[in-house]
């Protein structure tokens, strides 16, 4: 039974219409989240024990049941800052961020300035890619490359691919979600996530990694006036809360 889809969930029979799939609000968002739980924990029930996720979030995708899928500068409607999620797709059905790299982007109109037909809009802080400082209130991200793609050896990062959109968002002072990734330490290989709000990428350079290649070097720091996320959760398990 592990392929096995759910035809009809209720209240969503047929779908979202394109208006609330573009654009979601409180109502939409709470029951997107409700049933995805609900379809993955069903899924559990019936033996799907090992693929559940994935077969809740291809039931879904089947379905046309997911919100905010226009891509958007700044803050998702009704994504709230410290709203948990548990696995990495949830965050892709209400738009918060799609994908499965730790960066997303979106396309800008190019004026010949040489900043990039792309600017980033979220990234997560994850793996290669994770702060290990775990600052409440910044957050250095490391570029992305640094493999040569034909032979798989270490190499210097570059301001190519997938760089340039975090060096447009630098340059044009433009806001970026972040997500912060933790280690779930009550399930085996599991992740939580944890919205921690909007961040400007304040400065950019580039050191010497691990490797002894070059690797990039963006700052980000929390934009003022946000309730904290990460900070509590942090201060929970400092304290030995959890």
């Amino acid at each position: 039974m592990s392929d096995r889809l759910i035809e009809s969930i209720p209240f969503f029979q047929g779908g979202m219409n394109e208006k609330d799939q573009e654009t979601g609000n409180s109502e939409l968002v709470s029951s997107v989240m409700m049933r995805f739980d609900a379809v993955r924990r069903r899924l559990s029930q019936i033996g799907n024990l090992h693929g559940e996720v994935a077969t809740a979030l291809r039931t879904f995708k089947n379905l046309k049941m997911y919100t905010n899928t226009k891509k958007r500068v700044g803050s998702v409607p009704r994504v709230d800052v410290g709203d948990i999620f548990f696995f990495r797709g949830e965050m892709g059905l209400v738009g918060l961020h799609a994908g499965t790299i730790d960066m997303e982007f979106i396309g800008v109109e190019d004026r010949g300035d040489g900043e990039g037909k792309q600017i980033a809009v979220s990234v997560i802080s994850s793996g290669k890619n994770a702060d290990k400082n775990e600052d409440p209130d910044s957050l250095i991200f490391t570029g992305f490359g640094g493999t040569d793609m034909y032979h798989g050896q270490p190499c210097n990062q570059k301001l190519e691919r997938l760089n340039l959109p975090l060096e447009a968002a630098f340059r044009k002072k433009s806001i970026v979600r972040v997500v912060r990734c933790m280690k779930d330490e009550k399930r085996t290989n599991s992740n939580i996530y944890i919205y921690d709000g909007t961040y400007m990428i304040t400065n950019r350079w580039e050191e010497e990694g691990q490797n002894g290649f070059i690797v990039f070097k963006f700052k980000l720091v929390r934009e003022p006036d946000q309730k904290p996320a990460f900070g509590i959760w942090k201060s929970i398990r400092i304290g030995g809360m959890v």
